[in-house]
């Protein structure tokens, strides 16, 4: 039989110990997701509101998009008042390529014409970039749910505007609506335990549920606990500040 020496046993008992414990912990959000608008403008509806569940692509909020629209459809007219000019320009061109082939046109003159091709063509271009970009825009005033999620905060209401300086500020807060957290907050001996990945039973009222820890955290807080975060997928309606239970 081996000896087993005694610092060896109390890492055993140790493990054993860490294996077998079950933490008290609180639901809490998972997934956090923040949506702000990447253009200016003034909103027009908010549609969504905390606690509520949503679909994905759900409609957050829009701005007013009357002025979106309208340069959409300015650059969209400018393009269309200069395609012609490029097509009659390029018949011209082809037309001076074949003369100049013939010896009937001169060097000079077929780039003359050239030039005024160009020219028109990179007016299109900008005009065609300049629409993209209108349209781009266009597209930015409505914020939509990429994935199903939970509402956790707004602070986006009718009539505000969105400017450059309180852009970064102006946000709806969402979170998965399939995954949830467990938060606890441990000691330094406890909180050296754990590692990430871990496989966690998460235990809410009668339901086990399987989770993995997804953090720990490396600073204490005021009361020199250490937060332990552990994610897991949850079907029901969430409701924050839930007790439950870890066991490792």
């Amino acid at each position: 039989m081996k000896q087993i020496f005694p610092g060896i046993l109390f890492f055993l008992l140790m493990t054993s110990s860490a294996s077998a414990s079950e933490i008290e912990a609180t639901l809490s959000w998972a997934d956090e997701q923040y949506y702000s608008f990447a253009v200016n403008g003034r909103v027009d509806r908010v549609l969504v509101e905390p606690g509520e569940k949503l679909q994905r692509g759900a409609l957050l909020a829009n701005l007013d998009k009357r002025p979106f629209d309208s340069a959409v459809k300015k650059c969209k007219a400018a393009i269309n008042k200069i395609e012609p000019a490029v097509f009659d320009a390029k018949i011209e061109l082809d037309q001076a390529e074949e003369l100049y082939e013939r010896t009937v046109l001169s060097e000079t003159e077929l780039q003359k014409i050239e030039v005024i091709y160009k020219r028109l063509v990179a007016e299109r271009d900008m005009a065609q970039a300049e629409c993209e970009l209108q349209q781009w825009q266009a597209e930015q005033a409505e914020l939509k749910a990429r994935e199903a999620s939970y509402v956790v905060a707004s602070n986006i209401h009718p009539g505000m505007v969105i400017s450059e300086e309180n852009k970064s500020a102006a946000v709806i807060q969402l979170a998965s609506a399939s995954r949830a957290s467990a938060l606890a907050y441990l000691d330094t001996q406890l909180a050296m335990q754990y590692t990430v990945g871990q496989a966690v039973e998460v235990i809410m009222a009668d339901e086990t549920l399987r989770g993995r820890v997804q953090s720990v955290s490396l600073q204490a807080n005021e009361k020199r606990q250490y937060q332990l975060r552990v994610v897991f997928d949850y079907s029901k309606p969430l409701v924050v500040g839930t007790p439950l239970q870890l066991k490792f």
